[in-house]
């Protein structure tokens, strides 16, 4: 599907799981209007908290500074991976910093080939290995690693 913001916002009510993979821009003194480029716009986090997913059970958000919260407003954690897990996406991915778009693909890759059962609605709960596959190949660069985050149960 073209990642037009129309079609990100209607997909909300019709799909489980959705991947967004573009550019992001983090504003840490206005977190509402943090934004995701889309094809046609931009996707602001305010749009993204005044919408409701009736299936939401995974937003993968291959964007830089997905949840990077800024220190303006540290007592309140306003940021596009918040704001898809407020939308009712039970489970987010989203990034701390920019990620070359090499790591962004291996770190997709390989969290699509070892996803946890917890995320296919299993009760079995194990940890994620895509972090551990990530921090082996690379121990000395824990950028290609550490910056991503999930948020969720």
């Amino acid at each position: 599907m073209a990642a037009s913001r129309e079609a990100v916002l209607v997909a909300f009510r019709d799909v489980g799981w959705t991947h967004i993979a573009c550019h992001a821009s983090s504003y840490a003194a206005y977190p509402v209007d943090s934004t995701q480029h889309l094809s046609d716009g931009p996707l602001t986090a305010g749009e993204v908290l005044a919408a409701r997913s009736d299936r939401g059970h995974l937003a993968y958000l291959s964007a830089c500074e997905t949840v990077l919260a800024g220190s303006a407003l540290a007592d309140e954690v306003i940021h596009l991976g918040s704001a898809f897990h407020t939308a009712r996406f039970r489970h987010v991915v989203g990034t701390l910093w920019r990620v070359t778009d090499g790591t962004a693909t291996e770190t997709a890759r390989l969290f699509y080939r070892h996803l946890p059962p917890i995320w296919t609605r299993t009760r079995r709960r194990r940890p994620c290995t895509t972090a551990v596959a990530l921090r082996t190949r690379y121990p000395q660069f824990p950028a290609r690693w550490a910056g991503y985050v999930h948020i969720g149960p």
